[in-house]
């Protein structure tokens, strides 16, 4: 463990229970994020995993009231950082806390940065939206944080504009401008996606060197169950805008209790596998999310559903040390020898 991280003593520094999001769109009402809860402790990296469409990222957008205007909207739950409740917040105070106390890395640098103002520019203009600071102090701050996320002859670099980096370094001037004023949290939204192997390794080598500098917390958000083994401390994950497992990074991998889990595991290429053999898919397609099933809605697809499961959602069961799991199969031990 890491010696950023919290030993799991005292309040965790954010609390989120039975959050709820929806988007209006002309399909009827999408529930996105459907009755999820977590807990984020200081210090540590939470990955939350699962296919597009599971709610991975609507989760985040609702932590951070950055739901699309007029269709997205938190419809319930809570969200509790420091004492206060994150999704009361006016806009006027989430503005606040967003960007200076929880930052959020997105998905696609290229289009989250202004092609026509300088990179250093928007780094810069971001500490003076917070801090009432000159601008050449800012300018300056923003030349420090592109060296501290390791891209060369910083100075020159924060005058250039952002056809002029290539992705890694988009991503890691997104990642500068996210880390500016120092925030306690920080959500990377697939920081790693579209990047080639070695520049997805330097970038979550910035991310992990910046969690212990700095002390804070990450949420990330990925697919990708490679970088979730090299960088998280636990995973969430997450199927039909419900939480259906969570457990430490060594506990997911060494004994995953879910269906989906264990068929997201499958599907990921291993260095022992044997040349030709294919990789194992799991059949069929994700839920929709309008008007969805209040049964299991991994059921559809699960190799292992019974008729219960196409009949009631499962709970939350425990499974020890603070994980948990939601299957009506979860602890069966003939289930378990045959999967």
């Amino acid at each position: 463990m890491s010696a950023a991280q919290s030993d799991g003593g005292g309040a965790p520094l954010l609390r989120v229970d039975d959050l709820r999001a929806t988007y209006d769109t002309e399909g009827g009402v999408v529930r996105a994020v459907d009755g999820v809860s977590f807990e984020l402790r200081h210090g540590e990296v939470l990955a939350i995993v699962g296919e597009s469409g599971s709610g991975k990222t609507a989760t985040s957008l609702a932590l951070l009231d950055l739901l699309p205007k007029h269709i997205g909207k938190v419809v319930g739950g809570s969200a509790e950082f420091d004492g206060i409740d994150l999704t009361k917040l006016s806009a006027a105070d989430m503005r606040a806390v967003r960007g200076a106390r929880i930052a959020m890395i997105f998905q696609d640098a290229l289009t989250a940065l202004n092609p026509v103002h300088k990179v250093g520019k928007q780094i810069s203009e971001m500490i003076r939206a917070h801090q009432r600071v000159p601008r050449s102090q800012a300018w300056e701050r923003a030349v420090d944080l592109l060296e501290m996320v390791g891209i060369p002859n910083p100075r020159e670099r924060a005058s250039n504009y952002v056809h002029e980096f290539s992705g890694g370094m988009r991503q890691r001037a997104m990642i500068a401008m996210a880390i500016a004023l120092e925030p306690e949290i920080l959500i990377a939204d697939e920081p790693t996606t579209a990047l080639d192997v070695t520049v997805q390794a330097q970038v979550l080598d910035v991310l992990l060197g910046l969690r212990e500098r700095l002390g804070m917390s990450i949420i990330l958000i990925t697919h990708d169950l490679g970088v979730v083994a090299r960088a998280a401390d636990r995973v969430m994950v997450m199927y039909g805008g419900r939480k259906i497992e969570e457990q430490t990074t060594e506990g997911l991998f060494a004994n995953p209790q879910h269906p989906y889990t264990k068929g997201l595991l499958r599907s990921m290429p291993r260095l022992d596998s044997v040349i030709g053999d294919r990789l194992t898919q799991i059949p069929g397609a994700p839920p929709s999310l309008v008007n969805p099933s209040e049964a299991c809605r991994f059921a559809p697809r699960c190799d292992f559903a019974r008729p219960i499961c196409d009949e009631q959602y499962p709970a939350q069961v425990s499974i020890g040390s603070g994980s948990q799991v939601a299957c009506h199969a979860a602890g069966d031990p003939t289930w378990e020898t045959n999967t």
